[in-house]
């Protein structure tokens, strides 16, 4: 059970990081309450969370919700889709790019050993 979790999780993760949902900042008021549930060792509320910061500390004075978007299945799908085209064209801008330097850098190896 604890792996489907841990998959439920990532897919989260990833819908965070694909903008698929978004986060919205607690207000002072809603951080207090949140704040004040930890130090009595409640669990948070469904889809609120504490921050996490570069160093991997939580916070624990700082909560965001996630707000799911009201897209559809199908909406998510063909976004997906066209962020992948965004990725594949900028690998073949990079592939270009690079090939036509390594050609440039071997004809220009050429021209100064035939002199």
């Amino acid at each position: 059970m604890s792996k489907n979790k841990n998959i439920k999780q990532e897919i989260n993760d990833y819908r965070l990081i694909y903008e698929v949902d978004k986060e919205v900042l607690c207000t002072k008021e809603e951080n207090k309450v949140f704040k004040d549930l930890l130090k009595q060792g409640q669990s948070l509320p469904e889809g609120v969370f504490p921050y996490e910061y570069d160093s991997g500390k939580l916070s624990d004075s700082e909560f965001y919700r996630v707000v799911r978007s009201d897209l559809t299945q199908e909406e998510i799908m063909e976004y997906l889709a066209y962020k992948k085209l965004d990725l594949l064209n900028t690998i073949k801008n990079c592939l270009v790019f690079f090939t036509t330097l390594t050609i440039i850098g071997i004809i220009l190896f050429l021209i100064i050993a035939a002199l």
